[in-house]
Protein backbone atom coordinates (compact mmCIF):
# COMPACT_ATOMS: atom_id res chain seq x y z
CA UNK A 1 0.00 0.00 0.00
CA UNK A 2 1.19 3.49 -0.87
CA UNK A 3 2.20 5.59 2.15
CA UNK A 4 1.13 9.22 2.08
CA UNK A 5 3.63 11.72 3.43
CA UNK A 6 2.73 14.08 6.25
CA UNK A 7 0.64 16.81 4.59
CA UNK A 8 -0.33 19.15 7.42
CA UNK A 9 -2.06 21.76 5.22
CA UNK A 10 -4.03 19.54 2.83
CA UNK A 11 -7.78 20.21 3.11
CA UNK A 12 -9.29 18.29 0.16
CA UNK A 13 -8.38 14.81 -1.06
CA UNK A 14 -10.10 13.09 -3.98
CA UNK A 15 -9.23 9.41 -4.38
CA UNK A 16 -12.33 8.52 -6.38
CA UNK A 17 -12.17 6.04 -9.27
CA UNK A 18 -8.76 4.66 -8.30
CA UNK A 19 -9.69 0.98 -7.99
CA UNK A 20 -8.86 1.03 -4.29
CA UNK A 21 -9.80 -2.21 -2.56
CA UNK A 22 -9.03 -1.05 0.98
CA UNK A 23 -9.74 2.08 2.91
CA UNK A 24 -6.45 4.01 2.76
CA UNK A 25 -5.41 3.79 6.40
CA UNK A 26 -2.56 6.16 5.77
CA UNK A 27 -5.14 8.87 5.14
CA UNK A 28 -6.08 8.62 8.79
CA UNK A 29 -2.89 8.09 10.76
CA UNK A 30 0.35 6.23 11.07
CA UNK A 31 1.76 5.38 14.47
CA UNK A 32 -0.98 7.45 16.12
CA UNK A 33 0.05 10.62 14.25
CA UNK A 34 -2.44 12.43 12.03
CA UNK A 35 -1.01 12.66 8.52
CA UNK A 36 -3.71 15.02 7.29
CA UNK A 37 -4.70 17.01 10.38
CA UNK A 38 -6.50 19.75 8.38
CA UNK A 39 -8.38 17.46 5.99
CA UNK A 40 -11.98 18.66 5.53
CA UNK A 41 -13.11 16.69 2.43
CA UNK A 42 -12.37 13.06 1.51
CA UNK A 43 -13.83 11.48 -1.61
CA UNK A 44 -13.45 7.70 -1.99
CA UNK A 45 -16.35 7.28 -4.43
CA UNK A 46 -16.38 4.60 -7.13
CA UNK A 47 -13.69 2.28 -5.81
CA UNK A 48 -13.88 -1.36 -4.72
CA UNK A 49 -13.66 -0.77 -0.97
CA UNK A 50 -15.55 -3.40 0.98
CA UNK A 51 -14.33 -2.75 4.51
CA UNK A 52 -13.84 0.34 6.64
CA UNK A 53 -11.24 -0.26 9.40
CA UNK A 54 -12.61 -0.89 12.87
CA UNK A 55 -10.27 1.57 14.51
CA UNK A 56 -10.24 5.20 15.59
CA UNK A 57 -9.51 7.75 12.93
CA UNK A 58 -7.50 10.92 13.37
CA UNK A 59 -9.67 12.83 10.89
CA UNK A 60 -11.21 15.06 13.54
CA UNK A 61 -11.62 18.05 11.18
CA UNK A 62 -13.24 16.05 8.37
CA UNK A 63 -16.54 17.68 7.35
CA UNK A 64 -17.48 15.72 4.24
CA UNK A 65 -16.93 12.01 3.58
CA UNK A 66 -17.96 10.51 0.25
CA UNK A 67 -17.84 6.69 0.22
CA UNK A 68 -20.56 6.06 -2.35
CA UNK A 69 -20.38 3.42 -5.07
CA UNK A 70 -18.22 0.93 -3.18
CA UNK A 71 -19.02 -2.44 -1.59
CA UNK A 72 -18.99 -1.32 2.03
CA UNK A 73 -21.03 -3.49 4.40
CA UNK A 74 -20.93 -1.41 7.59
CA UNK A 75 -19.44 1.65 9.24
CA UNK A 76 -17.70 0.56 12.45
CA UNK A 77 -18.28 2.54 15.63
CA UNK A 78 -14.56 3.04 16.26
CA UNK A 79 -14.13 4.59 12.84
CA UNK A 80 -16.97 7.07 13.41
CA UNK A 81 -16.05 8.00 16.98
CA UNK A 82 -13.58 10.80 16.21
CA UNK A 83 -15.37 12.22 13.17
CA UNK A 84 -16.70 14.98 15.39
CA UNK A 85 -16.78 17.65 12.65
CA UNK A 86 -18.56 15.50 10.05
CA UNK A 87 -21.45 17.35 8.38
CA UNK A 88 -22.02 15.40 5.17
CA UNK A 89 -21.82 11.63 4.72
CA UNK A 90 -22.62 10.04 1.37
CA UNK A 91 -22.80 6.27 1.76
CA UNK A 92 -25.11 5.68 -1.20
CA UNK A 93 -24.84 2.69 -3.50
CA UNK A 94 -23.14 0.41 -0.98
CA UNK A 95 -24.32 -2.73 0.74
CA UNK A 96 -24.72 -1.16 4.17
CA UNK A 97 -27.03 -3.13 6.45
CA UNK A 98 -26.48 -1.12 9.61
CA UNK A 99 -25.95 2.56 9.42
CA UNK A 100 -24.23 4.45 12.18
CA UNK A 101 -25.86 2.72 15.11
CA UNK A 102 -23.71 4.60 17.61
CA UNK A 103 -22.84 7.76 15.69
CA UNK A 104 -21.71 10.63 17.89
CA UNK A 105 -21.37 13.10 15.01
CA UNK A 106 -23.46 15.76 16.70
CA UNK A 107 -23.26 18.27 13.85
CA UNK A 108 -24.03 15.83 11.02
CA UNK A 109 -26.42 17.67 8.73
CA UNK A 110 -26.83 15.64 5.58
CA UNK A 111 -26.80 11.92 4.89
CA UNK A 112 -27.29 10.25 1.54
CA UNK A 113 -27.99 6.55 1.43
CA UNK A 114 -29.94 4.26 -0.81
CA UNK A 115 -31.52 0.93 0.07
CA UNK A 116 -31.36 1.13 3.84
CA UNK A 117 -33.60 -0.49 6.39
CA UNK A 118 -35.25 2.21 8.49
CA UNK A 119 -34.65 0.15 11.65
CA UNK A 120 -30.91 0.41 11.06
CA UNK A 121 -30.82 4.19 11.50
CA UNK A 122 -29.45 5.35 14.82
CA UNK A 123 -31.59 7.20 17.33
CA UNK A 124 -28.49 9.32 18.00
CA UNK A 125 -28.97 11.20 14.73
CA UNK A 126 -31.74 13.49 15.90
CA UNK A 127 -29.87 16.63 14.75
CA UNK A 128 -29.59 15.53 11.12
CA UNK A 129 -31.27 18.25 9.08
CA UNK A 130 -31.65 16.34 5.84
CA UNK A 131 -31.54 12.62 5.11
CA UNK A 132 -32.03 11.20 1.64
CA UNK A 133 -33.11 7.57 1.63
CA UNK A 134 -34.21 6.15 -1.66
CA UNK A 135 -34.17 2.91 -3.47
Amino acid sequence: MYQLPLLPNLRRLNLSQNRLEEFPLTVSSVRNQALLPQLRYLNLQSNNISCIPDQNTKLTDLEELIISKNRILNLPDKFLTNLTSLKILDGSRNELSEYMQHCTCSILQYIVHARIRISAISANMSKVAKMCIHG
